[in-house]
């Protein structure tokens, strides 16, 4: 049974991180390089494609998202032990904001909406 639990999440993973992304495309790259500076990149600035590092970081902060949500649902059956509801509640929540302002951050930075909004202070 655990065998199948396994291979279900690891098939789940493999969606999570654009597997079948990358089986489609005929090159596909761990990291790039910015033509600019001609420094390693992790995130590549084009919304429709992605390096694999960019995909199994997204797809790691995803699970620990879903690990969140999966412990807010488990708080609800220690209704009669308050500190644990409130350790698992807050360490849900927790996890949640982590992923999603990760991935949120990770966005910006993929648009490049950072760098047009520090050129407008700047200016």
């Amino acid at each position: 049974m655990s065998l199948i639990i396994v291979m279900m999440l690891m098939g789940v993973f493999f969606i999570y991180i654009g597997g079948f992304y990358f089986i489609t495309q005929d090159e596909v790259y761990p990291f790039g390089t910015d033509p600019k500076t001609g420094e390693r990149e992790v995130i590549l600035n084009e919304r429709h494609h992605q390096y694999v590092f960019e995909g199994i970081a997204v797809g790691i902060l995803m699970y620990n998202g879903a690990g969140g949500m999966y412990l807010i649902h488990h708080s609800t059956n220690y209704a009669y032990r308050p500190a644990q509801v409130t350790m698992f509640l807050l360490i849900g929540i927790g996890l949640v904001i982590f992923a999603l302002g990760l991935i949120v951050f990770m966005f910006i930075v993929k648009e490049e909406i950072l760098e047009e909004l520090l050129k407008k202070l700047r200016s």
